[in-house]
């Protein structure tokens, strides 16, 4: 493909970038210091030119955001260079990144509404060997992106051609893309009422306890008497409590985090979209945020699938797929597929092999020690040591720590029954949950490193734990047989030093 000659000069992004700055200052002030911002605003209050000393502050702060926005933009540029791309960036200290084609992880479109409303999109390009981002373009028109992207990535293919000779890989074939995943408004409602609700009630409850301690801290600096405060909460709380109570109980427990996690799942994977080929796979998902992310086959280190009961009713599973990042610290880079189908996972797993090499799977159990160690640890120890406090200030209340160690021999015993780890000489995959159960699936060449952990207990009694490090991802089986654990060691590392195919 070949490009136009301004791609190869230093240019600007769109002028629309000035904006986008100048928001991106705001939201990390609000974000990170609006809790200063307010208490300087009550505290000012109290001195007697305050009005025109908060208008001073914010005024000289948007003077000062205004000159960084129009100043990142104009000292900001990019261009193409022979096998790298070019940026130069900084207000006040000059910073250049060159970052060569072959290091490129991937290159994903970002698309807030602004960028959708004046037809341009943000570039987030990921390389190896760093622990965040390593180049951002904020504002590039579509067509532009378009072009840059596909060229970039074709030069990598024929660079990395050019230092590898005979290069053998799992894929033996070429396909077009072609999408396999379109999640209609009907199955994003499905999705969105089978989501985590537990998670966002907790969101719910740290965001107004994070209000009540903001207004709690407010009301502490102002002239209002402690006992007035007192008064009138009380006064408040006795007429009300008994009313209302079971209904916000309900709300809360209910209605609210069903709605949240609905309006979450909307904005987050309206007009989804998986599409997947021999060059790769491509996630496009969101509607006020716009995200376009993709990686190569080669690229990808893991898949997994699972659905918790609700979802199992529905025949939904939510896919992940692990694409290669430097750290643990890119796991942001995981493509989640909520509204996944059997077939279309199983769409995956054929492109990417794993359904051709999955024959003669041995299945392997894991020790009973899991959910015996956990009964004594988290169950009964905490039980003993609570509950002579609970039955001297409570009485016959104290009975209800009983429920503890037996809620922890539930949860730990349906979990060791549901694990399982499966092998063959191409493939590990584990099989684990405790509502629902969850699939991981990875090629022994793909692992990195491998580490063997034990307990005390563990070791008096020949178990151990091991992970399987991949490219910043890991797979863990815990309390198998020490025998067992070491030879999954020792063919792993087999596999890795003899397996032609590459781990990348």
């Amino acid at each position: 493909m070949t490009l136009t000659a301004d791609f190869f000069t230093p240019s600007r992004q769109s002028p629309i970038a000035m904006l986008l700055f100048l928001l991106k200052f705001l939201r990390i002030t609000i974000r990170q210091a609006w809790p200063i911002v307010v208490s300087l605003v009550f505290s000012l209050r109290k001195v007697a030119f305050a009005d025109w000393v908060i208008y001073v502050i914010f005024i000289a702060i948007g003077v000062l955001y205004v000159f960084f926005s129009v100043f990142s933009y104009l000292r900001f540029r990019y261009h193409l260079r022979e096998g790298e791309i070019v940026i130069t960036e900084g207000v006040i200290t000059r910073t250049t990144v060159n970052l060569p084609f072959e290091k490129i992880q991937t290159i994903d479109f970002k698309q807030n509404v602004l960028q959708q409303l004046f037809g341009v999109v943000e570039l987030a390009i990921d390389s190896a060997g760093s622990k965040k981002q390593e180049v951002s373009l904020t504002a590039i028109p579509i067509k532009r992106a378009e072009a840059l992207r596909e060229y970039v990535l074709e030069e990598k293919k024929s660079i990395i051609a050019e230092h590898q000779v005979e290069e053998e890989t799992t894929q033996t074939t070429t396909s077009p893309s072609t999408v396999i995943l379109n999640l209609s408004i009907g199955e994003l409602l499905k999705v969105g009422i089978t989501q985590n609700h537990i998670k966002s009630l907790g969101l719910i409850l740290v965001f107004f306890f994070g209000i009540f301690e903001q207004f709690r801290r407010l009301t502490e600096e102002t002239e209002l008497a402690d006992e007035e405060l007192q008064n009138t909460v009380g006064s408040y709380v006795e007429s009300t409590v008994t009313t209302w109570l079971w209904v916000f109980s309900i709300a809360f427990i209910l209605v609210i985090p069903l709605a949240v996690s609905l309006v979450t799942t909307v904005f987050t994977y309206f007009n989804m979209q998986l599409s997947l080929g021999s060059d790769g796979v491509k996630l496009v998902s969101g509607l006020l945020n716009k995200k376009q992310r993709s990686t190569t086959l080669n690229k990808i280190q893991s898949v997994g699938w699972g659905s918790n009961p609700l979802q199992k009713l529905l025949g939904l599973f939510t896919m992940k797929i692990y694409p290669a990042a430097a750290t643990t610290v890119k796991l942001k880079n995981l493509l989640t597929i909520p509204g996944s189908r059997k077939e279309q996972i199983d769409k995956v797993l054929e492109t990417l092999h794993f359904k051709e090499k999955s024959g003669g799977m041995r299945e392997h159990r894991i020790s009973p020690a899991y959910y015996q160690r956990a009964l004594l640890i988290i169950g009964l120890v905490p039980t003993v040591i609570i509950a002579p406090f609970i039955f001297y200030f409570f009485t016959w209340y104290g009975l209800l720590t009983l429920l503890w160690p037996v809620f922890i021999y539930v949860e730990a015993l349906v979990e060791y029954q549901k694990w399982r780890f499966y092998t063959n000489e191409h493939i590990l995959q584990t099989r684990y949950g405790l509502f629902g159960i969850h699939h991981k699936v990875i090629y022994w060449h793909k692992i990195q490193a491998i580490k063997i952990t034990q307990t005390p207990y563990q070791k008096r009694n020949n178990l151990a734990n091991i992970v399987c490090y991949q490219a910043g991802h890991q797979m863990r089986i815990p309390y198998i047989s020490l025998d067992i654990a070491q030879q999954i060691e020792q063919y792993a590392m087999y596999k890795i030093e003899t397996d032609e195919v590459g781990w990348m």
